[in-house]
């Protein structure tokens, strides 16, 4: 059975505090404390700011050997400059983050596009070009018009995983694109302010366990965060395809 990593797409949040956190936790051990609940989390922050190689330190050392760290890569690459002309800066983002992978800590790097990326597969195929080899890269499309034939094929040439993305009750394309898969869940109803039932966790946990069977390694985060829905759908999730895999195992 391949393994499964779940977690949450960020970990500090201030309204965690009583909810996830203990109220006397300082935020310093918020990340420590995170690690002995899940084994992976999604960073967000590389999203908006590069972080300091003293914070990486921090990140590493403050979580165990075997907890994974899931990159999202800078904006300035995916949604100001929109894949042109990224050599420089792709490259210097991966020199940042390269503690991580001296390590043996990262889980995937998240390429997530904005809704009004250019559909351009000749584009998508330069930008694919730059990629280290070595590495899970996932590519998070939120525009229907990548969803095709095509672009599917680009991906499982190079071995990336198509983001199978949940947002207000629409579910990406569950495909497999490569020998792992994504899955990233903002929110049934109102985008990173609504919380999944029952029903939902173990319809995903479905999904989860079909994956396991072809052996496929999963990362799945949630990035609901308000009201911390996503430590509870998170914790849900995981129990779900635990009682699956139990079930089945026993089943024979």
């Amino acid at each position: 059975m391949s393994k499964i990593y779940i977690g949450t797409s960020g970990y500090y949040y201030r309204h965690w505090i009583g909810r996830f956190y203990p109220e006397k936790l300082h935020r310093g051990k918020w990340l420590e404390y995170y690690s002995k609940v899940f084994n992976t989390v999604e960073l967000n922050t590389t999203f908006y700011h590069l972080p300091r190689a003293k914070t990486i330190e921090g990140w590493i050392k403050n979580t165990s050997v075997n907890f994974l760290f899931s990159v999202k890569v800078h904006q300035s690459i995916t949604h100001i400059k929109r894949l042109k002309d990224v050599r420089s800066d792709f490259y210097g983002f991966m020199k940042v983050i390269k503690p991580l992978r001296v390590y043996n800590r990262i889980g995937c790097i998240l390429h997530q596009f904005p809704p009004t990326l250019e559909y351009d597969p000749s584009l998508l195929k330069e930008y694919i070009d730059l990629l280290p080899k070595g590495y899970r890269h996932v590519f998070e499309f939120r525009n229907p018009v990548f969803f095709n034939d095509t672009i599917f094929m680009i991906l499982k040439e190079n071995k990336i995983a198509l983001c199978i993305s949940h947002m207000r009750g629409v579910l990406a394309p569950p495909i497999a694109t490569a020998d792992f898969v994504y899955l990233r869940f903002h929110g049934p109803k109102e985008r990173y302010r609504s919380v999944y039932s029952q029903e939902q966790i173990e319809e995903f946990a479905r999904l989860i366990w079909n994956f396991l069977l072809e052996d496929k390694v999963v990362f799945a985060y949630f990035n609901n965060d308000f009201n911390a829905y996503a430590i509870e759908n998170a914790i849900a999730l995981r129990e779900s395809v635990s009682k699956l895999i139990n079930t089945k195992q026993n089943q024979g």
